[in-house]
């Protein structure tokens, strides 16, 4: 297997981390859970009176020492000391900074929207808004040693989604924005950071999905080719633009280890899809300032799973990979869902290059013709390789008819409009192959070759078998109506 290079680039760290704070901020809105428990006695309408905005806390983030957190799915503690934070208990907890930012910055500047009413009195006490057993209790120490803690029950029936909230020690009913529900509300988990896949196109040799939709991509060393459930050539154009969204693939949220997960309640075990990478063997480089190259290490070949599990809402899904269980958006992974075969294959089966073209071959019921290409090096008067603005060496195109050589102009011009003929129209799943065709074009690589067989389908029109499979039709103009050199 050919060792293919890379090296190490700076990456562009602002777009990424828009992206991550986006995807941060939509598995957090999409993990909302709101409670409805019914009670004998319904709840009146309450007049709220609009109050202003009321602050009950206001410091900087790094002033906070302690914050626990308790809901209905965990309750933790996060220390801070000079800056670092650290989950009580958890030594090697590594944080998200995109989740553990804006955790902090509502414990550091605690206020409600408006006061609702006064509690003495009313009729009312915090069960009927879901600020106990419900709730969400938080508690935060300061370094100036105050402490402060609040609950927060349930979404407000009205039209803007805010939430009841109560400060210990003071009589008041608030409302608060769902943002701070929101953010709350998560596990422990959810605070931790995540691993992105980071993958580069330049060095995937397979691709294999099972589950839904299965099927197999191999690359061959001159472009893609479907190899289950059967081989085909793929589209570069196409193939390109799939891989591009590969690279592209990001999480939105940790949720658990493997271990600790239950895989089956999340769609993981089994897996409803899982695609397979495989990464070529390849050598990293390293760079100075001055773009020379200071050291390298050869990295062996690896695979790469990514498992895909049930929908949590319709934003987001699980998906187990390295042995960690995370949410992924449909926005930035939905290709690991939705991608299937059908959407690569090739349609313009002549479609090679012509620089990667050594023969081709044309053979019809009335004649058989050949044609050899070489390319040859363009070499000044100077005796030096011409080359384009980017230093590429420049060639001709040399065809070659029973080692006598032809115009290459009408040859190229003629395999231009080859190249350019193009299906559109799928024939019927169930159709069958002639035993005889109407004509073989055989286009010879260094590696490989392609056959393509044409097929009588109706009076009109060829099925075009590419390499034995036949999965379209043509009409017999395109290929009728060329004019060979």
């Amino acid at each position: 297997m050919a060792v293919r290079k890379r090296a190490v680039r700076a990456e562009k760290k602002m777009r990424r981390l828009f992206l991550t704070a986006l995807f941060a901020l939509l598995a957090a809105a999409a993990a909302a859970i709101i409670f409805y428990v019914s009670r004998e006695a319904e709840i009146p309408v309450i007049e709220r009176k609009g109050v202003q905005s009321v602050t009950f806390a206001s410091y900087d983030p790094q002033d906070i020492v302690s914050l626990t957190v308790k809901n209905q799915e965990d309750e933790y503690t996060i220390t801070q000391q000079n800056g670092v934070a650290m989950m009580e208990g958890r030594a090697d907890f590594v944080f998200s900074e995109n989740m553990l930012t804006p955790l902090l910055a509502n414990a550091a500047l605690v206020f409600a929207e408006e006061k609702i009413m006064d509690m003495p009195g009313s009729g009312y006490d915090d069960r009927d808004f879901g600020l106990l057993e419900r709730g969400i209790h938080v508690s935060v120490c300061y370094a100036d040693g105050r402490e402060i803690a609040f609950r927060i029950g349930d979404l407000i029936p009205q039209e803007t989604p805010l939430y009841y909230m109560r400060v210990e020690g003071d009589d008041g009913l608030y409302a608060v924005g769902q943002d701070v529900q929101e953010i709350f509300m998560l596990p422990a988990d959810s605070l931790h950071a995540v691993t992105n896949p980071a993958l580069n196109a330049e060095l995937l040799d397979q691709i294999s999905f099972t589950g839904e939709n299965p099927f197999t991509m191999e690359y061959t060393g001159s472009e893609w080719y479907l190899t289950a459930p059967f081989r085909y050539p793929l589209s570069t154009a196409k193939v390109n633009a799939f891989l591009k969204k590969l690279e592209e693939i990001r999480f939105a949220q940790y949720v658990a280890p493997e271990e600790k997960a239950d895989l089956p309640a999340l769609g993981l075990s089994p897996a409803l899809r899982t695609m397979t990478v495989s990464v070529a063997p390849s050598i990293l480089t390293g760079y100075d300032e001055n773009g020379q190259a200071i050291a390298s290490e050869h990295l062996d070949g690896y695979e790469l799973s990514f498992h895909c599990g049930a929908d949590k809402g319709d934003v987001l899904f699980y998906c187990l990979y390295r042995g960690d269980v995370v949410l992924a958006t449909r926005f930035s992974a939905s290709v690991l869902l939705s991608q299937t075969y059908d959407t690569l294959l090739q349609t313009a089966p002549f479609g090679i290059a012509v620089n990667e073209l050594t023969r081709l071959e044309w053979q019809s019921k009335t004649q058989t013709r050949a044609w050899d290409i070489t390319l040859h090096e363009r070499v000044l008067p100077n005796n030096e390789f011409e080359t384009d603005d980017s230093g590429n060496v420049l060639y001709d195109v040399r065809v070659w008819q029973d080692e006598n050589e032809v115009d290459s102009d009408a040859f190229l011009l003629f395999y231009s409009r080859l190249v350019d003929v193009a299906m559109t129209q799928r024939l019927p799943s169930d159709y069958v192959l002639p035993a005889q065709s109407e004509g073989t074009i055989t286009l010879h690589r260094e590696r490989d070759a392609r056959r393509i067989e044409l097929y009588a389908y109706g009076e009109l029109h060829y099925a075009v078998s590419v390499d034995g499979v036949a999965l379209y039709y043509i009409s017999r103009d395109a290929i009728d109506g060329l004019q060979l050199p």
